[in-house]
């Protein structure tokens, strides 16, 4: 525990491996007294993750995760990076977001099409669309 909140996942088990299995629901993971997620079909699910952004790339304390059943966004590109936002609390010397994953979150919450324009959009990726491609879509979208 630390600061009144238990910590199930720390340093020791943040794997790729581990992500993964939490999010498949993992029996032998629940049977050993850690979380997993116990969704099904008719279920909608959103996981918030965010990461240092470079490309192609999300890095665990100890390993990668391969990305090609997931729909990703970034707020950086190769040749700009993020703009970091929320950081005024020096205790945690950190900064709790970026501005383009805080208006993501806020705007995609607020306007529900916008989730259903995008799953419309995963064809692009199935087919080998550069990521260009598909952000310019998004963009004309938004105009």
């Amino acid at each position: 525990m630390r600061n009144n909140v238990v910590l199930i996942f720390n340093s020791q088990n943040v794997t790729a491996d581990m992500f993964l299995r939490v999010l498949e629901g993992d029996r032998k993971l629940k049977e050993s007294g850690l979380k997993v997620l116990e969704s099904g079909p008719e279920d909608n699910l959103f996981i918030f993750f965010t990461d240092h952004e470079a490309p192609n790339l999300i890095v665990f304390p100890s390993g990668q995760v391969s990305l090609f059943s997931l729909f990703t966004v970034a707020g950086a590109n190769p040749t700009e990076s993020g703009w970091v936002t929320f950081c005024l609390d020096k205790t945690i010397d950190t900064c709790l977001g970026d501005e383009f994953s805080y208006n993501w979150m806020t705007d995609t919450d607020k306007v529900p099409e916008v989730a259903k324009y995008l799953e419309k959009l995963d064809h692009l990726c199935e087919q080998g669309y550069d990521a260009s491609v598909i952000t310019q879509a998004i963009f004309t979208a938004c105009e």
